[in-house]
């Protein structure tokens, strides 16, 4: 066995890394093609491709001759690029990279926190993963810092509105705390050692979609909207002052998270619905949720029209209690979440032997 850290420095020292990568990248759509139809509704295959790819080969516009005639498989394509050497990327290369995010091509960060700037390069380039480094994983149990560190960035990665993933998880305990803050995905021998294509379709029928949901979920879902309506909220006064001022506003708040399927909170919603309606829980915030959201709207419209400070002042009041109501409503679920796994544990303790 060789790494590829063992032979991609010498495919690209010998001009070939090109010739490795297109046919990487042919293998993998048509081995997704071929897996889909059998594969979970969010099912994604990821390959890695270098800096190097990116700068000196026409690896893009391969990538769209191969993609030409079946672009529904973007859905479920992710490109890997390692923070290393991802500086000095030209502008057009990133304006492709946009382009292919905007139709559904996942773009992830290999192996974070491994180079110094991987925060530069993540406001730099389209990312929407973000893999942190096997090494930190490999610290749990046994460094604090390492867990405080993995914690902050699934933390960054949820405001940046990325998912992450961990990589290299060898054991239980590794997976409940990367659970437990909030991490969507995780790979490593835990779940499988490297498979064959055969070995690998005979495994999806038996996915790996848990029919629960962990605590640091709920605890993220709260924390996503208590930054949605922080963002709100600065962003709505600078709205108002732009309009009495007579001048264009400057927002950093998508106008599309008004909608309530649009904000972070709102796909994760999406995203467990069947666990939530599985545990009777989906109508506990989606009702809530949207409450809020069709308020949030109506207020938003009604500073672009010009109303008062006063009036505003009012209805920012009643945007906070419905927010509250939102809050209760999740720790509500969290609650019930955690008496439905400590019965499941008393229960299973309780089992005569």
């Amino acid at each position: 066995m060789v790494s590829p850290s063992g032979f991609i420095p010498i495919f690209e020292k010998q001009g070939l890394i090109g010739i490795l990568t297109q046919w990487v990248c042919r293998q993998s759509i048509g081995f997704l093609e071929y897996i889909l139809p059998h594969a979970p509704q969010d099912f994604r295959l990821s390959f890695n491709v270098s800096a190097y790819n990116l700068r000196h080969i026409h690896f893009l516009e391969e990538l769209n001759k191969a993609l030409m005639g079946r672009e529904y498989l973007s859905l479920h394509l992710t490109l890997e690029l390692t923070e290393d050497g991802l500086e000095n990327i030209e502008q057009p290369i990133v304006d492709e990279l946009i382009e292919l995010r905007d139709r559904g091509l996942g773009l992830s960060m290999d192996d974070f926190g491994t180079a110094y700037s991987g925060i530069e390069r993540l406001s730099k380039l389209p990312f929407t993963e973000l893999k942190i480094d096997r090494y930190f994983i490999s610290q749990i149990g046994k460094s604090d810092t390492a867990s405080r560190i993995i914690d902050a960035s699934v933390a960054m990665s949820h405001y940046l509105g990325l998912t992450t993933v961990a990589e290299g998880i060898e054991n239980q305990e590794q997976v409940d705390l990367l659970r437990n803050i909030g991490c969507e995905h995780g790979q490593g021998y835990f779940y499988a050692p490297p498979l064959s294509a055969n070995e690998f379709y005979r495994l999806i029928e038996t996915s790996f979609n848990g029919n629960n949901i962990p605590l640091g979920f709920i605890s993220q879902a709260i924390l996503n909207h208590v930054r949605w309506h922080r963002n709100y909220v600065c962003n709505l006064h600078r709205l108002h002052d732009a309009v009495k001022e007579k001048k264009p506003p400057r927002l950093d708040f998508p106008l599309s998270e008004l909608n309530h399927e649009e904000c972070r909170l709102g796909r994760w919603i999406i995203e467990h619905r069947n666990e939530l309606e599985n545990a009777s829980l989906f109508t506990v915030i989606d009702a809530p949720h949207r409450e809020l959201h069709c308020f949030a709207d109506k207020l938003w419209r009604a500073v672009v029209k010009g109303k008062d400070e006063s009036w505003i002042f009012d209805k920012l009041k009643n945007l906070s209690q419905l927010s509250q109501q939102l809050v209760t409503a999740l720790y509500e679920v969290e609650h019930r979440i955690f008496a439905s796994q400590f019965m499941a544990v008393g229960s299973a303790t309780n089992r005569p032997t």
